[in-house]
C-alpha cells in the first residue's frame, strides 16, 4: 500500500481561506491532518472535490486536527477553512492511499 502525503497551506482573511491541492490520480484520503500556526486557534474546516461538493466537514475545532478517513477522491481536493479566530497559516495533509478509487 503506497501512501502518498498531499500538503497544502493557506492563510485567511477575515477568517476564510480556500486553497487547493494538486490533481490527484486517483486514490483513498486515509488520513486528514489540518493545523493552524497556533495550538489555540478555532475553526472550521471542510474538504471539496473539483464540482465544489463537500466531502467532509468538521466545526468547533481548536488546534489540530487528526482524522481517519476512508474517502476515494480523485482530481484536485479544496480545503475550505472558516470561522478562523486568528489569520494566521493554516497547513493540510492529505494521506492518499494511492492506486485505488480512480474510477471515482
Amino acid at each position: 500500500m503506497l501512501i502518498h502525503k498531499e500538503t497544502v497551506t493557506g492563510t485567511p482573511a477575515s477568517g476564510s481561506v480556500t486553497y487547493t491541492s494538486n490533481k490527484l490520480v486517483g486514490g483513498i484520503i486515509k488520513l486528514i491532518n489540518v493545523y493552524p500556526l497556533t495550538a489555540t486557534t478555532t475553526y472550521a474546516v471542510e474538504l471539496r472535490d473539483e464540482s465544489g461538493d463537500t466531502l467532509w466537514r468538521q466545526t468547533n475545532n481548536t488546534g489540530e486536527v487528526v482524522v481517519e478517513a476512508n474517502i476515494p477522491v480523485r482530481g484536485k481536493v479544496q480545503t475550505v477553512i472558516t470561522s478562523a479566530s486568528v489569520d494566521e497559516l493554516f497547513t493540510t495533509k492529505l494521506h492518499v492511499q494511492e492506486g485505488v478509487g480512480a474510477n471515482v
